[in-house]
């Protein structure tokens, strides 16, 4: 049954990547043959030929894989701003890569978001579906000699999964690294750092990726009012209560956080912006300088090599993978 639903979400993987992805994305150099002639490049293994995806693999010093979600995402957004993000900031790095040996995987537009399914439309994956699946749909690529995997992940639900992901990759030898896109962007301005959850950045964002899918009301964005537990005890983010200033950690759902599903997440090194400058073109040169940096670790991070681990090999259960 697990392999069954990961099939047919691999299907709706590749339906959304392809319906979202713009015409030429993928082709932004071109390669010069042996004869001389000309080919456009393509470095999406969804846009190849299994003939273009063998010798794509064979070439490939780093495999990138965007993951994301679909979950409900306040009053303003769709509940595929993750996705779409994820999507978005994948093909933007794409037309940056002038080199034949980096493929972009199919985007994981599913994710880990339970917590989000009290409001109506959320599809979730059980943090081990999740795992199982990209642990999978890797030892696809992995089995023809690709030794690393980077992945850009825009929902922070997919967390764990992914790290346990990381773990199970470095025993075969194989380095997997993840990057929160939100981390990369308040590195260069707190102004692009989270805030919340359907926060000011995400809303630009989906005015860049898919302008038409923002509902913006006619008296403009308002912004979440988090909600409290006692009077002594108040949520500041989705994981954490606090009282007499130290923070608990709880498990909440998203209706004990908030009424609309839009929330404060003000510990991710986001500094507040009015909501209502969420605009197209505020978030472009955010996307920018992230996408720039991607780039430049990715030329690093093809000089990290690990070795399988070998011993002690009864410690670990992957007898699939050794």
């Amino acid at each position: 049954m697990l392999r069954r639903a990961c099939r047919v979400i691999l299907r709706q993987n590749l339906r959304f990547s392809i319906n979202n992805a713009q015409s030429g994305k993928c082709r932004k150099c071109v390669l010069i043959n042996k004869n001389g002639l000309v080919k456009e490049m393509k470095n999406k293994l969804e846009q190849m030929t299994w003939q273009e995806a063998g010798e794509a693999l064979k070439k490939c010093k780093v495999a990138v894989l965007p993951t994301g979600s679909h979950e409900q995402h306040g009053p303003y957004l769709p509940i595929c701003m993750d996705a779409a993000n994820a999507i978005g900031i994948a093909d933007e790095l794409s037309k940056k890569v002038k080199t034949d040996d980096v493929l972009f995987l199919p985007p994981i537009i599913f994710g880990y978001c339970d917590y989000h399914t009290c409001m109506p439309g959320t599809l979730s994956l059980r943090e081990y579906t999740l795992r199982t699946m990209i642990l999978e749909l890797l030892d696809c690529v992995t089995r023809w000699g690709v030794k690393r995997v980077f992945v850009i992940n825009t929902h922070g639900g997919n967390g764990g999964p992914l790290k346990g992901v990381a773990q199970e990759l470095r025993i075969r030898g194989i380095a997997c690294a993840i990057s929160q896109w939100w981390e990369v962007a308040a590195r260069f301005n707190t102004e692009w750092g989270l805030v919340g959850h359907g926060d000011i950045n995400e809303i630009s964002a989906m005015y860049k990726w898919h302008p038409d899918w923002v509902v913006r009301p006619a008296e403009g964005f308002k912004d979440p009012v988090q909600k409290t537990l006692t009077e002594k005890v108040t949520i500041p983010d989705p994981g954490n209560a606090m009282f007499d200033g130290v923070r608990i950690q709880m498990g909440f759902r998203s209706d004990d956080v908030s009424a609309t599903g839009a929330m404060w997440e003000l510990d991710h090194g986001g500094t507040y912006v009015d909501i209502n400058q969420a605009k197209e073109g505020r978030i472009d040169e955010c996307i920018d300088k992230v996408t720039d940096y991607y780039l430049a670790f990715i030329e690093e991070f093809k000089k990290i090599e690990f070795q399988p681990v070998k011993y002690p090999c009864h410690a670990y259960n992957y007898d699939d993978y050794r």
